[in-house]
């Protein structure tokens, strides 16, 4: 529990594990001392928060006034879909190469989807990202926001989605980790924190920490306890911390109960030939965090393994899973994925990687004790990276997902399924060309009591970010059979869009419903609906890549109620 390992970490200071002289006031030690913990409870945000700022913390330092970060807040137009005969385009331009993991996909707790993608350098902007999201599963995308910086490059990026009211909608974070440098080959690098709501408003951006002189931080991880808790959240962010020259001096743990404010750290030490990091945060009774890595036996031998770390910023770590040494046997680059369950359930695991470059997973049904092998295919396919997601909803199974590009460059392959049962065949996912030098990033997009798997990847030759999904929602929808309170035609969002738009209209009693569009002059450009429909609420999504540039009128039809409303379509 949170509270017992606040209780050590004041015995820790006490006895100078940090290094550092801690003076923490004696009625906080005292409050510590009787205090029970309550879930969820704003007593207990307040008391950790008081904690963080009398510990071995980092303030957020100001990274607006200084000039390193200009940020672009949402416009209300930037949709970048490009849905039905493609995938959706979510980006179109260079991405950045920094990071084997450029991209990262995840779903709200408000049911939004969220993306971030890290630009390539161009001329004045040395580095730059964007955050977007989707309210419609993935048919269309909107700028949340865009930071800039013409001094710094950028370099690796975590990215998490947590919200501080689950009944207020706009309360929803993206918050983004990022290392960042003057120098091209990342020397020096610091890492950084960005955090901004959902609707583009009350971001903060600041410096976390620089790493001591001649050292650089790198291959950003993170993850949160968010799926517990809202407003008391705790996020953590892992970094491998190495010299300028490649020394790994180990794994570099950031943890923050202020959502970003204030930042505890420590160094852990790990073996030197330890690389690529990625974080779960692990439910028990005494909250942990896995890592996994690889480890560098030798050039032609590399084994996976899997830290497990205290939720505190303390000394300690332990193996869950030792990288096994088989020589000449390469397993690499490894994925973590932990269905984010409370504490009684027995956690189940998976453990993506590639085993002399074919696609091949771990997993242990039992919280790590026992671990079994699968590859992902049967054919032979070799890859470079593989991916991994949980959800943590079992009803029904199907809650994780795996997938690759493979070598050749041509298929995105992905299946979702139970864990011990997941299938080997994987399915083509892509219409647009995938690059196979970076990892794919996706996750499970619950809608209701239905999953379906959810996938992002860079273009060929690092060129545009793609979204794909299974069950696209394409044309007309049902989405609720409840019966509504009347006829009625609602304003079509986005507006203005580019070219995709969704048409939200009720029917209140069944018979035939026409849906059209005119253009200015009333003349009819498009049907989308001339069927007899059930009572009910239904959605279309309206596609006008074949239209040009202007305003339209949609009209919606149905036993004698007529409703006209105005579009902006802007290519």
């Amino acid at each position: 529990m949170k509270r017992s390992l606040i209780a050590l970490l004041l015995l820790l200071s006490a006895l100078n594990i940090f290094g550092k002289n801690i003076n923490f006031p004696r009625s906080l030690i005292d409050e510590c001392n009787t205090f029970t913990k309550s879930e969820n409870s704003n007593r207990n945000k307040a008391h950790d928060r008081e904690i963080e700022k009398h510990s071995n913390s980092n303030m957020l330092s100001d990274n607006i006034s200084s000039g390193r970060l200009s940020v672009k807040v949402n416009s209300g137009t930037e949709n970048e879909a490009d849905w039905y005969q493609n995938d959706v385009i979510v980006h179109t331009g260079d991405i950045n190469d920094n990071s084997i993991r450029p991209l990262s996909l995840k779903q709200g707790e408000d049911g939004w989807l969220y993306i971030l993608v890290p630009l390539k350098e161009a001329t004045p902007n040395k580095g730059a990202f964007r955050i977007l999201c989707s309210s419609n599963g993935g048919a269309e995308w909107i700028l949340v926001a865009q930071g800039i910086s013409t001094t710094e490059y950028f370099f690796s990026f975590g990215m998490l989605v947590e919200s501080r009211n689950n009944n207020t909608g706009d309360s929803t974070r993206t918050i983004v980790y990022y290392t960042s440098s003057t120098n091209l080959n990342g020397d020096n690098a610091k890492l950084n924190f960005f955090s901004v709501r959902r609707d583009g408003t009350s971001f903060v951006s600041g410096v976390v920490a620089s790493p001591v002189a001649g050292r650089k931080y790198e291959q950003v991880t993170v993850c949160s306890d968010g799926q517990y808790y809202e407003a008391d959240t705790f996020m953590h962010a892992i970094v491998k911390e190495t010299s300028n020259a490649g020394v790994t001096s180990g794994f570099h743990h950031f943890r923050t109960a202020s959502w970003g404010s204030f930042h505890t750290d420590i160094l852990l030490i790990t073996d030197p030939k330890d690389n690529l990091p990625y974080a779960q945060f692990y439910r028990t009774s005494a909250d942990s965090i896995l890592i996994s890595f690889e480890r560098q036996y030798d050039a032609n031998s590399i084994g996976s393994g899997i830290y497990k770390i205290t939720e505190q910023t303390v000394a300690g770590i332990n193996y869950m899973r030792s990288p096994a040494f088989t020589s000449g046997s390469k397993e690499e680059k490894p994925c973590l994925s932990v269905p984010q369950q409370q504490s009684q359930v027995t956690k189940k695991i998976i453990l993506t990687y590639t085993y002399n470059g074919k696609p091949s997973y771990s997993f242990s049904t039992n919280g790590g004790g026992l671990w079994n092998f699968r590859y992902m295919t049967t054919n032979g396919s070799l890859c470079k990276y593989t991916f991994c997601a949980s959800d943590s909803t079992e009803n029904g199974g199907n809650n994780f997902l795996i997938g690759y590009v493979n070598l050749g460059g041509d298929s995105v392959l992905s299946v979702k399924g139970t864990l011990g049962s997941i299938s080997y065949g994987l399915n083509r996912i892509n219409s647009s060309s995938p690059s196979p030098n970076f990892a794919i990033t996706g996750c499970i997009y619950r809608n209701g009591q239905s999953k379906t798997n959810a996938i992002a990847y860079v273009g060929n030759s690092g060129i545009n970010a793609y979204f794909d999904a299974e069950h696209l929602v394409t044309g007309i929808q049902n989405v609720s059979n409840e019966v509504p309170s009347g006829f009625k035609l609602e304003q079509n969002y986005p507006n203005p869009f580019n070219p995709v738009t969704n048409i939200k209209f009720s029917i209140l009693n069944s018979g035939p419903v026409t849906l059209r569009v005119f253009d200015i002059s009333g003349k009819e450009v498009a049907v989308l609906v001339n069927q007899n429909l059930n009572s009910g609420i239904y959605n279309y999504d309206f596609d006008a890549s074949n239209l040009s540039t202007g305003a339209y009128f949609y009209r919606l039809s149905a036993e004698g109620f007529s409703e006209v409303k105005k579009m902006i379509l802007v290519k």
